[in-house]
């Protein structure tokens, strides 16, 4: 609850302990189902907005097995961001987009850096996505053109960073490994939070 008290536990439907598959990411659809990605697992798993299976293998035509954050849009298509090994070539970590039944729509193969698409989020504007690579940069690519944007901000804390939220004033938090950045609508870091500041 709002309080912090324990409601249930949701069943993710992987091997008790299955080294390496653990759920990375979470996205809201438009009418409040839960879509989770399993990383190292095959594909992501949809849920009513009580807990309640109903897709165990959402997108099971395409598997993804370094499936790591999603996103939908208004219209109830879900993106969905991809880790990789260091170094993976760009066609190996694209970001797909799906219909709300796990259909195929499209894929795009976007510019990483060190590692992948695996954190992502759409701009309001339905056609911005921004994506972290592991690395120090946070990057966009509109898919509504299909085409690359100026790479958004650099030189973040490094080594590395992953999770990016946008908040509804276009600002946009990136967690890194050792500081959470507040980032303006043009990329300018407002403000660091350092892994002391943030009481670890």
């Amino acid at each position: 609850t709002t309080a912090g008290v324990f409601v249930d536990t949701w069943d993710d439907g992987m091997p008790t302990n299955y080294l390496g598959d653990i759920v990375t990411g979470m996205c809201f659809t438009p009418t409040g189902e839960v879509l989770a990605t399993r990383y190292a697992y095959p594909n992501p798993i949809l849920y009513t907005h009580f807990g309640a299976k109903l897709h165990g293998d959402f997108a099971d035509a395409v598997n993804m097995s370094t499936h790591e954050s999603c996103v939908f849009d208004l219209a109830g298509n879900v993106y969905i961001g991809m880790s990789g090994a260091n170094g993976a070539p760009d066609s190996s970590v694209p970001i797909r987009k799906f219909d709300r039944w796990g259909n195929l729509l499209d894929t795009y193969v976007v510019t990483t850096g060190t590692r992948g698409t695996d954190w992502i989020d759409l701009a309001g504007d339905q056609c911005t996505i921004y994506y972290t690579s592991e690395d120090t940069s946070v990057r966009r690519y509109n898919v509504c053109t299909h085409a690359a944007l100026p790479v958004f901000a650099t030189g973040l804390t490094g080594p590395y960073c992953y999770a990016l939220r946008l908040r509804p004033n276009r600002e946009l938090m990136v967690a890194c490994q050792d500081a959470v950045h507040r980032l303006s609508p043009q990329g300018v870091n407002l403000k660091t939070y350092t892994r002391q500041d943030i009481g670890e």
